[in-house]
């Protein structure tokens, strides 16, 4: 299993016109991280303008629902 951060500045690269947030979304899916882990590494990579602090655990429950989905093949 590749680090988010890894598949985050992947995905940035290829897609550099999408939102921070949407690349994180997709550095995740599938990939059954923590919570915890997930917290950590959004603050971490996911710009402050992408998001409504307000939302924020909103947010963060949706990138752990996407992380937990069956990847597709």
């Amino acid at each position: 299993m590749k680090s988010i951060e890894r598949r985050f500045n992947g995905l940035q690269e290829e897609r550099p016109n999408c939102s921070s947030l949407i690349n994180f979304n997709g550095a995740v899916k599938g990939q059954r991280f923590s919570r915890k882990r997930l917290g950590h590494y959004f603050a971490k990579l996911v710009e402050k303008g992408d998001y409504s602090r307000k939302g924020m655990k909103e947010i963060l429950d949706y990138a752990f629902a996407l992380s937990w989905l069956k990847r597709s093949r």
